[in-house]
């Protein structure tokens, strides 16, 4: 017996463009302070993507590969919008990553959000 993926489940591809989205956009986290890096991505309902880099840009080689193989269904995925956190001395006025992301895509003029996520800097 298959098991079907709950209604409004992610696709998997999809998770994975936003786990790679956030893991990229960490690395423009600004915090020379707390040396905490953090990377948020927020996934839209609409299908563009509004980047000025194509997506094989920043995933890693096995990945693009895999994008070239993928039939053009697949190859349109909805936008993911990065974020990033942005710390300042006076504590406060610092900026969360899902703040950052969140405001990317509503200044794009979306509303409407599937799914975010968020990484961070883990001492393995």
């Amino acid at each position: 017996m298959a098991h079907e993926r709950p209604a409004g489940a992610l696709e998997p591809e999809l998770v994975q463009r936003l786990l790679l989205s956030c893991r990229e956009a960490k690395k423009s986290a600004y915090c020379p302070y707390s040396h905490f890096p953090v990377g948020a991505a927020i996934l839209t309902r609409d299908g563009r993507i509004f980047s000025d880099q194509p997506l094989a840009s920043w995933l890693p080689p096995w990945a693009s590969r895999l994008l070239q193989d993928c039939s053009p269904s697949h190859a349109t995925l909805p936008s993911a919008h990065p974020g990033c956190n942005v710390e300042n001395i006076c504590y406060p006025l610092g900026v969360c990553a899902e703040r950052t992301a969140i405001q990317k895509a509503i200044s794009e003029g979306h509303r409407e959000f599937r799914a975010i996520a968020i990484s961070r800097y883990c001492r393995a």
